[in-house]
Order: C-alpha cells, then sequence, then structure tokens
C-alpha cells in the first residue's frame, strides 16, 4: 500500500507547517468540508495480513514528531523550515510518521463495474482484521465468484480555511475520533453498502460536513468526485 506523510511538505519546504506549537490550538471549519482520499487498495484475499490503522497511535506519533522536531530547532511554531532545520530534525529523529487510513471500503469490481458492498473505520490498536471480518467472510458467498474483491484504504483530511488538516492532526484525540465516526456515519448512510448493518438508515454524524471523496488508485475511478452534503437525506 502507499504511504505517505502529512508532514513530509513541511519538511521538503514545500509547505510551512501551520503556526501553532505542539499542533494543539487549530480546529476545523467544517463548514468548508473534508476529503477522503482513496489513494490504493489491496486484494480482498491479502486482508489478513495488512497491518492496524489505528488513528489513536498515529495521533500520538504525528504530535511527538512535531514537538521533538520544534525543541531540535528550538522553535516554538511550525512554519517554513531552512535546510539547516530540516537536516537537524532528519539526523536527530529520521522521517516523519506516515499517515493514517482510517477509513476501508470493500468492494466487488467487474470490468467497468464496481460495487461498494462494506465501509469502516479502524480506530482500534490492533487489526481486526487479522482474526478475520464478517463482512469479508460474506464476500465469499457464491453470488461474487466471479467478481474481484478489493479493500480500499482512506485518509481523511479537513480545512481551517487556509491549512489541510490531516484527521492525526486535530486535538484533542477524542474530537478526532468523533470526527471520523461522524465522516463513517455519512458515508454508509450515503453510499448504503449492502453489507453494513448499522447507520445505514439512522443519521448519526454528530459533526456534518461535506464530504469530497477522491479515489486515485492506478485502475480505478470509482466514486472519485462523488459529494455527500452535510444534511441528512429523507
Amino acid at each position: 500500500m502507499k504511504l505517505f506523510s502529512p508532514l513530509r511538505p513541511w519538511l521538503n519546504r514545500t509547505h510551512p507547517l501551520p503556526s501553532f506549537k505542539y499542533i494543539q490550538d487549530i480546529s476545523p471549519t467544517l463548514e468548508l468540508g473534508a476529503s477522503v482520499v482513496f489513494d490504493d487498495y489491496i486484494p480482498l484475499y491479502k486482508l489478513h495480513r495488512q497491518k492496524a490503522q489505528s488513528l489513536l497511535l498515529s495521533w500520538e506519533q504525528q504530535r511527538n514528531y512535531v514537538e521533538l522536531a520544534l525543541d531540535i530547532i528550538n522553535s516554538e511554531e511550525g512554519g517554513w523550515l531552512d535546510r539547516e532545520e530540516v537536516q537537524m530534525i532528519l539526523d536527530e529523529i529520521g522521517p516523519p510518521p506516515d499517515a493514517c487510513y482510517p477509513i476501508y471500503m470493500f468492494t466487488v469490481k467487474k470490468d467497468n463495474f464496481e460495487e461498494v458492498l462494506y465501509i469502516g473505520k479502524t480506530s482500534s490498536k490492533f487489526s481486526r482484521f487479522s482474526g478475520g471480518h464478517t463482512a469479508a467472510v460474506k464476500m465469499h458467498h457464491p453470488k461474487y465468484n466471479d467478481f474481484e474483491k478489493r479493500v480500499y484504504f482512506g485518509c481523511v483530511t479537513f480545512l481551517d480555511g487556509d491549512n489541510h488538516l490531516p484527521l492525526e492532526w486535530l486535538h484533542p484525540k477524542e474530537f478526532s475520533s468523533s470526527l471520523l465516526d461522524s465522516i463513517e456515519s455519512q458515508l454508509i448512510h450515503s453510499l448504503k453498502p449492502a453489507l453494513n448493518t448499522q447507520k445505514k438508515k439512522n443519521y448519526r454524524a454528530l459533526h456534518p460536513t461535506s464530504i469530497h471523496i477522491q479515489n486515485t488508485s492506478s485502475d480505478s475511478i470509482y466514486l472519485d468526485g462523488y459529494m455527500i452534503s452535510p444534511h441528512q437525506k429523507s
């Protein structure tokens, strides 16, 4: 699976880190919406090998890296880095942690047809895939025999007007987890995947926002550009 770090543009000196200390004093502007980007997938049969995607663990890793990096360059704010500061950070603590992919979806695909069957969130510290997944088991039903079975993984980003804010940058962590639950709720309520049993009929998003789905995988445009309204559909 492709991985990237939301802190990499800061260390590559292509974008400043939002001007805050320890990523504590910013909040997303929900009126500006959120993005869910599915940039890669794995075949369903490889799911049991997939490493756990923990939002809370990633939240800690992002915060700790920024704290250490700012201490190394003796700064209380992010902003722009010079080349010497970048090298100091990389020499001391290495490259930044990868982004978290806390949203996933199971699809079946055949030729130009593709359909989402299940959407979930991976927010525990342990992989829920290692021991099997109820929806994955159901996808072995004979009616899906002629389909390619995929598992897409997505990252979630919000806006505050000037900056793109990855979900794992938002404080406190309980708020970040609540936002993730709202994103999952809206996706399920809007797309109504066949194998989801909760959240399809009842609108449970506590922090509704417009959601722009992007699919940047190499061989599918499924749901790419799909928009979800923050308002409950009748």
